[in-house]
């Protein structure tokens, strides 16, 4: 159990007779995936292993400069989270892609003379826009190298990350002077706030696998120089928690107390001031910013954990959990990847509350998130379950099998969920072995039930002592009534909208599960509940609309949901069963959702992007193509896309994937007509409509072809090309309104 703590004291894990502290529980030596979250591991793994990121030159383009990509000036950020991502989950599903051998042996080729990787330098002189993304991509390949000499030693790679380490050494007498820190850029991601301190983990891992202090020692320095930017308002939240996760590794690893009372104090402040309900944290730390980002996530995880075994409170394994299940997963899109959703703020008569929905566009980033995701999701198998010495913890951060030995006897511990609120952990042993599991009792439940007979919690952990042999599975049970919550909080205030909880899970109403015309998408809806507990993992309920129209719809966990957007606030009105069937009589049927449609589109100047009539998004960027989630019910659908550019040289490129069906932008498929000065809706819904007006279309080649070069990867080796009208360039601006029609059976 554990004891009470004061300040800095540690809570230990009492185990009888003796104590252990948290720092000191490990993994066990071998770990596997299995359910559900082996599934969500192939996933990611699978998307590090597709295009773009299949491509070699393009994943080195970072360190070698020798292919036009998004965000080569952050030399080492691709390549090294590829490198540090795949070292991680591959061994666990038992797979050994080509690159990531590949990029083990290439990394070093590119390493310039003094140690860093990326463009030439001209020390003295500090360039922020080039010199504070080499620190940035620099930091996280350091951190690769590390894990993958300490996992499987190469000595010609330790010799190059410790190159890179003498670099990060030698550069301090330019990035580590007090007056960088008296002026510190605003919110944004190149400045010294961030990428400085971002080398922190990095060199913290590169100390562990050498055994030499001195990197620990410029660890420290670092992470002292960065705690002087006190106020983290409005910085880049990853970078923020990267640094947070470096301070706490220099804290295990040298077995001082020097950063962590300072970590807990800005984690309080996060969770207080702009922690999502789900658990997520924004991009950047600001009140109403509306963005996620998967690597920010993927961080919050890993820092709760890490304060976890810092201080033994099991609190951060329960924020740890929360997130994972109700955000990091959530958001995992369609290709396994990771990356940015955008959040809605809701409105509740004049109250506004940021974040209270998720909307059904999202960007992935395959360049970073997609790898800190899969990382993170291959980390929390090993958090599965912990080992000290004859005591095994369970945490329900993941499904997982652990292979140990106890006394020179083999003992598979695994843990599987079985439903809401319902494991199951299956210990075998072929000869008898005396041992102790610890269950993590999350603060949220009210009871924990082992084979149907109560077990008490002390602290947050139940304990089950017995001699194990042969296959014994034990049926844990917590309690999976329905809870509310405030939004922010557990406490639930009169008048606020509430969280619906059963278990660990956060429920959601699927936008797709309710007529467009029921809800205001940006208000908190009403739902009518009657059951005390969800009956197969729904919550039956009934949407009521503001003009008291009711449609029968079901919450479902948001881990789970269909795609698209979904309402995670709500308020709840509770009526008894009797009362719950006399409403639903009159209430509209249940919504069809249809065929689910994912559309990624990328186009010079700015374009709104229409679908069945309907705008779906409206974007300014070709150097990004998000991926925007809409559904049809029809057997004929229109995509149309209005274009409005001052571009020299302007093309569009794009794709839709419907079911096993995937259209791309080519010129035979598409049609283009000068936009009216008034769109109606004949004209986004009837592709006849205005035919005589029509242009060909010209093909300006796929994917890498000038001026936009490889930079919207996601479009690489999917058979989509520029496109564009066949008119002359124009400086004045261009309005084109872009059609294509599909089929759905």
């Amino acid at each position: 159990m554990f004891l009470g703590t004061v300040g800095r004291v540690v809570l230990l894990l009492s185990v009888g007779a003796g104590a252990v502290r948290p720092s000191d529980v490990k993994p066990a030596r071998q770990v596997e995936p299995i359910g559900q979250t082996r599934v969500r591991l192939q996933r990611a793994v699978d998307r590090l292993c597709s295009t773009p990121l299949d491509n070699l030159e393009l994943v080195l383009a970072d360190v070698s400069l020798q292919m036009k990509r998004r965000f080569t000036e952050y030399s080492g950020d691709i390549s090294g989270r590829m490198l540090g991502a795949l070292n991680a989950a591959a061994p666990l599903l038992g797979r050994k892609p080509a690159i990531l051998d590949q990029l083990a042996a290439r990394l070093p080729q590119y390493q310039k003379p003094d140690g860093h990787f990326g463009a030439d330098q001209d020390f003295p002189h500090i360039v922020r826009n080039r010199d504070m993304p080499i620190l940035w991509g620099n930091g996280r390949l350091l951190l690769a190298m590390a894990e993958r000499c300490r996992d499987r030693p190469d000595p010609r790679l330790l010799a190059s990350a410790r190159k890179l380490g003498d670099y990060l050494i030698a550069v301090r007498r330019y990035f580590g002077k007090d007056e960088n820190y008296e002026r510190l850029e605003g919110p944004g991601g190149l400045g010294f706030a961030t990428c400085y301190p971002s080398v922190i983990d990095g060199l913290v891992a590169l100390g562990e696998v050498t055994g030499e202090s001195r990197f620990y020692e410029e660890a420290q320095f670092i992470a002292r120089l960065a705690l002087r930017d006190k106020d983290i308002y409005g910085r880049h939240s990853h970078g923020r928690l990267v640094a947070f996760r470096g301070m706490l590794d220099l804290d295990r690893l040298t077995g001082r107390r020097e950063f962590i009372d300072a970590v807990q104090t800005h984690y309080a402040r996060i969770e207080r001031e702009w922690l999502f309900p789900t658990g997520g944290v924004p991009e950047y730390f600001r009140k109403k910013y509306p963005r996620d980002e998967g690597c920010s996530v993927a961080d919050w995880i890993r820092v709760s954990f890490l304060l976890w075994q810092a201080t033994g409170r099991t609190a951060y394994l329960d924020a740890a959990a929360h997130t994972l299940r109700n955000h990091l997963l959530p958001m995992q899109f369609c290709n396994g990847g990771f990356g940015h959703g955008m959040f809605r703020t809701l409105t509740a008569g004049e109250k506004h509350y940021p974040r209270g929905a998720v909307g059904h566009v999202g960007a992935e980033a395959y360049w970073c998130c997609s790898m800190h995701g899969t990382q993170l999701l291959a980390d929390a198998v090993r958090w599965a379950v912990l080992r000290s010495g004859s005591h095994f913890f369970v945490t329900w951060l993941a499904e997982a099998k652990a292979t140990t030995r106890l006394d020179g006897r083999a003992m598979t511990i695994s843990v599987q969920n079985g439903g809401c609120g319902e494991w199951q952990v299956t210990v075998e042993a072929e000869q008898p072995i005396d041992s102790t599991l610890h269950l993590r009792v999350p603060g949220w439940a009210s009871s924990i039930r082992v084979d149907g007979k109560p077990l008490p919690s002390v602290n947050g952990w139940a304990t089950v002592s017995r001699r194990w042999e042969g296959k014994t599975t034990l049926r844990v049970a917590f309690s999976d009534g329905i809870r509310l919550a405030g939004p922010y909080a557990a406490a639930v205030q009169s008048g606020e909208p509430v969280r619906v909880f059963a278990a660990s899970d956060l429920f959601c109403l699927p936008e797709i599960a309710v007529d467009d015309d029921l809800l205001e998408p940006d208000s908190v809806p009403t739902v009518i509940v009657a059951k005390d507990r969800p009956t197969n993992g729904r919550i039956p309920v009934l949407v009521e609309s503001p003009k008291g129209e009711r449609q029968r719809a079901a919450l479902v966990p948001i881990k789970d949901r269909p795609r698209g957007g979904a309402w995670y606030l709500f308020h709840v009105r509770k009526v008894d069963p009797a009362e719950f069937a006399r409403l639903a009589e009159s209430a509209k049927p249940p919504r069809q959702p249809g065929q689910f449609v994912e559309m990624e589109f990328a186009c010079d100047g700015t374009f709104q992007l229409f679908f069945n009539g309907k705008q779906i998004h409206g974007q300014q960027a070709w150097w990004d193509g998000p991926q925007v989630e809409a559904y049809t019910s029809q057997p004929t659908n229109v995509v149309a896309i209005l274009v409005r550019t001052r571009a020299k040289r302007p093309g569009l490129i794009g794709l839709i994937r419907v079911g096993d069906r995937t259209y791309v932008t080519r010129p035979k498929d598409w049609s283009a007509a000068p936009a009216p000065k008034r769109l109606t809706a004949e004209w986004l819904t009837d592709p006849s409509h205005g035919a005589s007006q029509t242009v060909p279309l010209q093909d300006l080649g796929p994917l890498g072809v000038p001026p936009w070069e490889y930079v919207p990867g996601e479009f690489l080796g999917t058979g989509a090309h520029w496109i564009w009208p066949q008119t002359k360039a124009s400086p004045r601006e261009q309005r084109w309104l872009l059609r294509f029609v599909f089929k759905v059976q």
